[in-house]
């Protein structure tokens, strides 16, 4: 499966998240409006297919460890709280830690969904 076909289905899979296409080939991962990633196709062509998102202190640093080849810490907005980024078009991309990072994204960025609304209940 194409990559952004992927995130897609990864992103669509989590409740009220949508990949919204920006600039016919980047999207922009959201939940109701508060963005908690960009999957980037030849960002200033650079000629890479990749995702830059938010995650919590100390996991974009963890994951760069564990494998370089994959994971960088986003340079130009990481003092958001976009901790974390992945080069998509490696090779044996293992899409469960994808998914998994993906979804840690949508969590962080669920808080400030609900705090945007003025609503304090616990459900979406």
């Amino acid at each position: 499966m194409d990559p952004r076909d992927k995130v897609i289905e990864i992103v669509e899979s989590f409740p009220d998240a949508v990949a919204l296409p920006v600039a016919s080939v980047h999207l922009s991962l959201e939940i109701r409006g508060m963005r908690f990633g960009w999957f980037m196709e030849n960002h200033h062509g650079n000629h890479r297919i990749e995702i830059n998102c938010k995650a919590l202190p100390g996991v974009g640093e963890a994951m760069v460890e564990k494998n370089r080849a994959v994971y960088v810490i986003p340079k130009m907005v990481r003092n958001r709280g976009w901790g974390i980024g992945f080069w998509l078009d490696v090779p044996g991309i293992d899409w469960d830690e994808i998914r998994d990072l993906l979804h840690d994204a949508y969590v962080i960025a669920t808080p400030q969904v609900k705090a945007n609304r003025g609503d304090s209940s616990t459900s979406l």
